[in-house]
């Protein structure tokens, strides 16, 4: 030994040697090496000593009893023995359960204790086992637990404790536990049923408590749930009695709801309203409901959808939709949350708008344009809008239809125009789009033309062709034209009437005259129709020139006859001409008819004879002729002068 003072001898004659211990004690424990020594005739030899080899002296197991033996009645005095060999001697005996925390140690000077339990109950049921400790040279020896030894108890059980985990309504899908537990120290079987009293689950435990776990709980699942222990001694069954129900019951969550239509319906149209919840059993009913109002609608249904039809939709049918699913659980209501709401809109169809009256309108006239929606619309305002320009008038009406008056209509109302319905519910504007445009086309009248003077115009005389409409103050322009050549002039007003002035007009200023007026408004061009014609007419007209003849009267023969023409107009630089006619007077053969003409830059011209003869005898008159740009004009013949010559 490696320690102590222990060496032993052993004699052999081969190559190895044994040394045995009888009956070993703990003194006998520890580290063992060898070595070989050789004697021989002249010297001997040592080996060195071999590796060392470790001796450990163990316990035996202790063996442990149970007086009285086999099954022990409730309240009996027992005793749980453990003992070992009497070479063990004393120690202390520690006693335990195989399950729980039970240590006990019972302290004994022999090979034997006892652990004594008077009036036993149930938590003293168990599996127990013992082990000795003992302390030798101040190192501690512990044996190997005992096997173990039953002690169970005849009598009857309290009946089960059943809890529900999580507590109340469970929600559909979650995770649900159902414990069963008895008194402290059993183990056995744990039958669970749902009633009426069918078996669901059978579950062994070692322990006093055994749970049923739902992974995710259904409607089916739902029920009166109950428990009881039961377990075999000695070849018979023992159970509870079923603890006290729990009911196990299932919340669904809160429902959903859906429209058709998502974003609302038209106004007639008909809308469904669709309410879903995650499972659903025959028989239980789906809740409808409109906010703000009291309006309800219960549905039953098969299946976990149910659906709510809205024929031909109104104002009315608007709101906020909810539902809830509502069933009955042993003889009790259980009720969803309601859904989150879905809004319900009825779109109003857009209006329709007519003019009064239909066509082109002239300037001045009263106009009246309408609008109306469907029946049942009732309330709200009326906006007539132009399409171009900010133009916008609101009529608000208690009927389905309102009218915009223009009393005198003009050029600025010319346009299309649409209408829109607008009316406010649930604390929010609704409004119908806007209805096709109708177009109210204003038409200027035809302008009248005169002139002035009126009738012939002399050449050289100042002119004005006035151009004028009706319809109040319109400043525009006045185009004046002629209906032959290119002759154009615009004249800009700002009243209803515009003028042409030609100062000192030409034959080149004849013609047929026309108007028209045209107007600029918000970017849009209004034109009128021509105006009717009216003509203008230049002429010239010479006055009849007077005669005058010195001497008047008979002329002696021979004397100086002079006749004198005189016109009074403002054309000069003509011609007077003077004819001799016959007239009444019976001319002599030697007097002859002619023509003499000359010119004159005066009003006047003078024909002269310087010696009167037969020749000369006659009815004399005169006319003024005068060229005018490219035209003649001739007066009318003068009055007769006679000229008579005598010998006296």
């Amino acid at each position: 030994m490696t320690t102590g003072s222990f060496n032993r001898s052993v004699n052999s004659s081969s190559n190895s040697a044994t040394f045995y211990i009888v009956q070993a004690t703990f003194n006998d424990q520890g580290w063992y090496k060898c070595q070989v020594q050789v004697m021989l005739p002249n010297e001997n030899f040592t080996t060195l000593f071999s590796d060392t080899v470790q001796l450990r002296v163990s316990f035996p197991q202790p063996t442990i009893s149970i007086e009285p033996s086999g099954v022990i009645s409730l309240n009996q005095d027992v005793r749980i023995i453990c003992s070992v060999t009497n070479e063990q001697g004393g120690g202390s005996f520690i006693f335990r359960k195989s399950s729980g925390s039970f240590s006990q140690t019972v302290n004994s000077s022999s090979n034997s204790a006892a652990l004594n339990i008077p009036k036993v109950t149930f938590t003293d049921e168990g599996y127990y086992q013992c082990q000795l400790k003992v302390r030798i040279s101040n190192e501690d020896f512990s044996t190997n637990f005992s096997s173990y030894a039953p002690l169970y108890i005849k009598g009857e059980i309290p009946k089960p404790n059943i809890t529900l985990q999580p507590a109340g309504l469970v929600s559909w899908g979650q995770s649900v536990s159902i414990r069963c537990d008895v008194m402290d120290g059993l183990s056995g079987s744990f039958i669970f049923t749902n009633a009426p009293s069918s078996v669901i689950q059978t579950i062994n435990s070692n322990s006093s408590s055994a749970t049923f776990h739902i992974a995710q709980v259904r409607l089916g699942n739902e029920g009166l749930y109950q428990c009881r222990f039961q377990r075999t001694v000695s070849g018979e069954v023992f159970h509870t009695n079923f603890s006290d129900p729990v009911w196990l019951t299932v919340n669904l969550s809160q429902p959903t709801i859906t429209l058709d239509s998502a974003g609302g319906v038209m106004w007639g149209q008909d809308a469904t309203l669709t309410c879903s919840v995650i499972e659903g059993r025959a028989g239980e009913l789906f809740v409808f409901r409109r906010t703000p109002g009291n309006f309800i609608q219960t549905v039953s249904s098969s299946s976990n959808t149910a659906t709510f039809h809205i024929t031909q939709a109104n104002l009315g049918d608007e709101g906020l939709y909810q539902c809830l699913f509502q069933r009955r659980v042993s003889d009790q209501d259980f009720n969803t949350s309601f859904s989150d709401p879905v809004q319900l809109t009825v779109f109003l169809p857009k209006p329709s708008i007519t003019l009064d009256p239909a066509g082109v309108v002239s300037i001045g006239q009263t106009v009246n344009i309408a609008c109306s929606v469907s029946e049942g619309q009732v309330g709200g305002s009326f906006i007539f809008k132009k399409t171009s320009g900010p133009i916008t008038h609101v009529v608000n009406s208690s009927s389905s239809s309102a009218s915009f008056h223009i009393s005198e209509v003009n050029l600025v109302d010319h346009g299309p125009y649409q209408c829109q319905f607008q009316r406010r519910s649930f604390n929010q504007d609704l409004s119908t789009n806007l209805s096709d445009s109708v177009q109210l086309t204003v038409s200027l009248p035809k302008p009248t033309i005169t002139i002035q003077p009126a009738g012939m115009v002399m050449w050289g005389q100042d002119v004005h062709i006035s151009c004028s409409i009706t319809g109040g103050e319109v400043e525009g322009s006045f185009i004046f034209t002629k209906t032959s050549g290119l002759f154009t002039k615009t004249v800009n007003s700002s009243s209803n009437s515009a003028t042409l002035y030609i100062p000192e007009v030409t034959f080149t200023d004849e013609g047929d005259y026309q108007c028209q007026f045209k107007v600029k408004i918000s970017n849009e061009d209004f034109s009128s129709n021509f105006s009717s014609d009216v003509p203008l007419f230049v002429t010239v007209i010479l006055p009849k020139p007077s005669i005058t003849m010195d001497p008047a009267g008979v002329v002696t023969f021979g004397e100086l006859i002079a006749i004198n023409c005189s016109i009074s107009t403002q054309y000069l630089g003509g011609s007077f001409t003077l004819k001799k006619t016959s007239g009444s007077f019976t001319l002599k053969k030697t007097s002859k008819s002619f023509t003499k003409t000359q010119q004159s830059s005066t009003n006047s011209s003078t024909f002269r004879f310087l010696e009167a003869s037969d020749n000369h005898e006659g009815n004399y008159s005169c006319y003024y002729e005068k060229l005018v740009e490219y035209k003649t004009f001739t007066s009318p013949l003068s009055d007769n002068v006679t000229v008579s010559v005598t010998n006296n």
